[in-house]
Parts: C-alpha cells; structure tokens; sequence
C-alpha cells in the first residue's frame, strides 16, 4: 500500500459500517480547466473519494476533502472505456451528475486495475438486493 491508499483508507475508516470494506482503489480525476483529483475507494454500499491536491510536481498525498456517495444515492452509473481510460458518469437522486476519469496507467495508485469492474460489479448487486 502506497500513501495515497493509506490517506484513502486512514480517512475513509469513520464513514464505513461493521463489516465494510474497501475492495477496491483508483486515482479519479474530474474537470478539465480546474482539474480535482482523487483517490476513490469502492466497497459493497459506496463509492468515498478523499480529493488530494496538486502539486507543482505532480500530486500531494495530501488530504483536501471527503466525499461520500452511497450507492443509494446513484440513479445510474455508466462507465464507458476510450483508449487507455475509463469515464465515470454518476448520476445522483438529486439530478446532480457528476464525471469523473480514471486513468489505467495510472502510477499514483498502481492496484487500480480492478477498481472499475469492483464499482460496476459493487452497484449493480447493490441494486439487484434493493
């Protein structure tokens, strides 16, 4: 574990219930000009995102914010593949939409290669129960 899965998990351990666990993590960005970056952890019930920030030489393991998103709270997730990325759109009950990308080459979080089948996989048995 690098120190950005250890800054995803330090912070994403209050909001987790008994017996959740994170199963899987990627590097996320969202934006194009004003570009937010985060390191987001996927478990049977959510996807929780620590945003970190940028540094004038690549990024900080540095924590900016947290962001919760209960799989109850999606509408729809899509996740579509181009290239060498995959693009998240979420959206949410509250008809907010929220983007996001992850890079597959990423080295930021160098286990990332599962965490997209782990989110796809996580929701649609989440809404299969519901």
């Amino acid at each position: 574990m690098n120190k950005y899965e250890g800054l995803l998990l330090f912070h994403a351990k209050p909001l987790l219930g008994l017996g959740e666990k994170v199963e899987g993590i990627g590097y996320l960005t969202r934006g194009l000009i004003f570009v937010k970056h985060y390191i987001a952890g996927v478990t049977d019930r959510r996807l929780v995102m620590v945003q970190i920030a940028p540094g004038l030489f690549g990024l900080n393991a540095i924590y900016e914010d947290l962001l919760d998103l209960p799989f109850k709270s999606m509408e729809s997730l899509r996740i579509r593949g181009f290239l060498r990325s995959k693009n998240i759109t979420i959206e949410l009950n509250s008809d907010e939409t929220c983007r996001y990308t992850l890079n597959a080459l990423s080295r930021i979080v160098p286990t990332q290669q599962d965490f997209y089948y782990k989110l796809k996989e996580n929701y649609q048995h989440f809404q299969s129960r519901a």
